[in-house]
C-alpha cells in the first residue's frame, strides 16, 4: 500500500514540475527559403532608386568609399561623376550597402537576409531555452525520485502533515520560478521591441534631414550661380532679364544642381552682356 502511495506522489510531483516550468516541446524549424522569398516580395516595393544627379557615396567590398554625382545605374555597373572624371564601378565590386542603395533586387534580398538572421537567432535562442528547461525538469525529476527513495526508508518516522507541507512549499517555489521566468521573457521582448522602434525612428529622421539637406544644397548652388547673370543684368541695366536668369538658375539647381545651374548662368550672362539696349 505504501509503495502505491509513493508511486502516486512521484507522478504528481513530476506533473507539477512540468506544468509549473511551462516546458514546451521543440518546434520544427521554419522554411527559411520560403520566408526569404516572402520577405523579398514584401520589401521590394519599398525600394527607392537614386535619381540621376543625386550625390551618393559608393562603398566597395575592400572598404573604400567614394562620393560623387550619380550619372547612371545599369544592370552591370554604376557610374558617378567625380569632378571632371566619370568613374564606373562594376556591380561585383560593390559592398552590400551600395548594392542595397542602387538595386531593387539586392535591396530586397539583403534586407530579407537581415530579418531572417534575426529570426534565426531568436528561434535558436528559444530552442536553447526549451532544451535547458527540459534538462532542468529531467534533473529535478531524477532528484525528486532519488529523494523519494531515500525518504521511503524513513517513511514511518516522518509526520504526514509535515511531508504534505514540504510538498506544498516546493510546488509554490516552482510556481514562483516559472512566473519569474515568464516575466523576464516578457520584459526582454518589450525591451527588444522598444530598441527596434528607436532604431527605426532614428533612420526615418536621418533620411528626412538628408533629403532636406540635398534640396537646400541644390537651391543654394542655383542661387550662387544665378548671382552672376543677376549682377551683370544690374550692371548692364537689364534688371528684369538678370532676375529672370537668377530664377532660371534656382530652378535648374533644384533639378540637377550645379550641372544644370552653371550652364544656365553662363548662357544667360553672355546673352545679357551682348544684348544691345
Amino acid at each position: 500500500m505504501k509503495i502505491l502511495i509513493l508511486t502516486a506522489m512521484i507522478l504528481f510531483v513530476g506533473f507539477s514540475i512540468q506544468s509549473s516550468c511551462g516546458i514546451e516541446s521543440q518546434s520544427t524549424a521554419p522554411d527559411w527559403e520560403a520566408k526569404q522569398f516572402q520577405l523579398e516580395t514584401k520589401y521590394r516595393p519599398e525600394f527607392v532608386e537614386p535619381k540621376s544627379g543625386a550625390i551618393i557615396a559608393i562603398t566597395l567590398k575592400q572598404g573604400n568609399t567614394l562620393q560623387g554625382t550619380l550619372k547612371a545605374i545599369t544592370e552591370k555597373n554604376v557610374q558617378i561623376q567625380m569632378g571632371a572624371a566619370t568613374v564606373t564601378f562594376v556591380k561585383e565590386e560593390l559592398s552590400k550597402a551600395s548594392l542595397k542603395l542602387c538595386y531593387a533586387a539586392d535591396f530586397a534580398r539583403i534586407k530579407a537576409e537581415q530579418q531572417i538572421n534575426i529570426e534565426k537567432a531568436n528561434f535558436q535562442e528559444k530552442q536553447r531555452k526549451i532544451q535547458r528547461k527540459q534538462k532542468e525538469a529531467e534533473e529535478r525529476k531524477q532528484y525528486d525520485k532519488s529523494l523519494t527513495e531515500a525518504e521511503k526508508q524513513r517513511d514511518d518516522y516522518i509526520d504526514p502533515a509535515e511531508r504534505e507541507k514540504k510538498k506544498m512549499e516546493e510546488e509554490a517555489r516552482l510556481r514562483q520560478e516559472a512566473q519569474a521566468i515568464n516575466e523576464k521573457a516578457q520584459a526582454e521582448a518589450r525591451e527588444r521591441m522598444e530598441r527596434e522602434r528607436q532604431e527605426q525612428k532614428f533612420m526615418d529622421l536621418f533620411w528626412t534631414w538628408f533629403r532636406a539637406a540635398m534640396i537646400w544644397g541644390a537651391l543654394v548652388t542655383g542661387g550662387l550661380c544665378g548671382l552672376l547673370p543677376l549682377l551683370v543684368g544690374v550692371w548692364r541695366k537689364k534688371t528684369a532679364l538678370g532676375f529672370t536668369a537668377f530664377v532660371a538658375c534656382l530652378v535648374g539647381g533644384s533639378i540637377l544642381g550645379i550641372i544644370l545651374a552653371l550652364p544656365i548662368a553662363i548662357i544667360m550672362t553672355v546673352i545679357i552682356a551682348v544684348k544691345q539696349e
